[in-house]
């Protein structure tokens, strides 16, 4: 595993779900800082940026991410899991459907983003899974979102023991004001989850922090509403 701190300008950088939220206010931190970035997401970025390329790809279908690994055309040196969706309700009140589309993309399409990047990925890359502060402590509702998160997270450690020379490290936010976090909370709900939401621009200088610490986690404190490195 690669034991100093990683320069970004000239890097190469994939980043999964970069449409929008953390992955877009990433792709354009690190864009800005010299990177080539490029995003693989099923949807158009919300806004077009210097220096980023969106690649149509859904993270549930290996062949689909092989071929974006192709169109990048050289070694990815900072590959970032950052796709994933979320269902709302107890796991008494969600479908089946809810689990299905929960762990197809956020565990299987960690674990296959992880497994096809390997042949396209640079010696000394660095894997950077975004997972949530509900992986650290599960709570009932958003119940079957945290399980699939509890599941990544488990995923990771595997990984990381599967490749130890390898850096994988994993982000545990907490509020930020996205999409995601947006679904489904409406009204006085939302204002509340306002108060207390970091911006995506905020969570993408932690990030880079922590790639340029060499640091292998970002955690969110829950009482202290703060984030530190590991």
């Amino acid at each position: 595993m690669r034991a100093t701190p990683m320069e970004i300008p000239g890097k190469t950088v994939v980043i999964t779900g970069a449409s929008s939220g953390i992955g877009l206010a990433l792709a354009r931190v690190l864009a800005g800082m010299g990177a080539t970035v490029f995003s693989f997401d099923r949807k158009e970025p919300e806004e077009s940026i210097a220096h980023v390329t969106h690649v149509p790809v859904d993270v549930t279908a290996a062949e689909e991410i092989r071929s974006g690994f192709e169109r990048v055309g050289t070694p990815v040196d900072i590959l970032v899991s950052n796709a994933g969706v979320i269902r709302r309700g107890t796991i008494i009140e969600s479908s089946e459907e809810d689990f299905d589309l929960l762990f197809a993309v956020n565990v299987k399409g960690a674990w296959l983003t992880l497994k096809t990047a390997l042949p396209f990925l640079s010696p000394d890359a660095v894997f950077v899974q975004m997972s949530s502060r509900y992986a650290c402590n599960p709570v009932p509702n958003p119940g079957l979102y945290a399980l699939s998160k509890l599941f990544q997270r488990h995923l990771m450690e595997i990984a990381k023991k599967t490749l130890p020379q390898m850096k994988v490290a994993m982000l545990f936010p907490g509020p930020v004001d996205t999409p995601l976090a947006r679904h489904d909370v409406t009204g006085e709900a939302l204002q509340e989850k306002k108060t207390i939401m970091e911006s995506p621009q905020f969570l993408a200088g932690k990030i880079v922090e922590l790639l340029q610490e060499d640091k292998e986690q970002l955690l969110y404190d829950e009482k202290t509403r703060t984030y530190r490195l590991e």
